[in-house]
């Protein structure tokens, strides 16, 4: 049985990591921006995320402009569900679509941890080859986009913000056997 201190603990440990992501996803793809700011235009775009050919999710998706690209918009995020689908993307506000650009896609396991461990390669903006183009065209279809890792490209992933690791991992000592 575990103390009031102990249960408390646990809970911080356990969402920790998850709340630091999420706040990391949102402030970093949202911009931090207001009605002062700017807005670009903004286009749909949905789509599917797969590893070697199957579905992987559920899994958030961060989309930023490169690095060597001065001047181009600013960046964006998608929530997959279990079978890989997103269907709306978000810049400013939830769903309100994106920027047409080109962008680098980096991934991250959504709360419960994605379906299966993928290479942690695609956790980085600097180091993730997966790229998507959106493009400044409305309607059905417009901007669909097909995001594919490759199980092949690393190891996986042992941070344990994206949800890969086994709750023994996860909560050292916090599980009663």
């Amino acid at each position: 049985m575990h103390t009031i201190g102990e249960r408390s603990t646990g809970i911080l440990v356990r969402y920790l990591p998850l709340l630091t992501l999420s706040t990391a996803v949102l402030c970093g793809g949202c911009g931090g921006g207001g009605d002062d700011i700017e807005k670009l235009p903004l286009y749909p775009a949905s789509g599917t995320v797969k590893m070697d050919g199957e579905p992987l999710g559920p899994v958030t998706l961060r989309f930023d402009p490169p690095a060597d690209v001065e001047g181009q918009s600013r960046g964006f995020v998608a929530d997959a569900d279990e079978n890989g689908k997103f269907d709306f993307v978000t810049t400013y506000e939830m769903g309100d679509g994106a920027p047409a650009g080109t962008y680098t896609v980096t991934v991250f396991s959504s709360v419960g941890g994605a379906s299966k461990p993928f290479p942690a390669l695609y956790e980085s903006n600097t180091r993730s080859p997966l790229k998507v183009v959106i493009s400044d065209i409305t309607g059905e279809g417009a901007n669909s986009l097909n995001i594919e890792l490759d199980s092949s490209a690393g190891a996986p992933s042992d941070n344990p913000t994206t949800g890969h690791l086994t709750e023994e991992q996860f909560r050292p000592g916090l599980i009663e056997k």
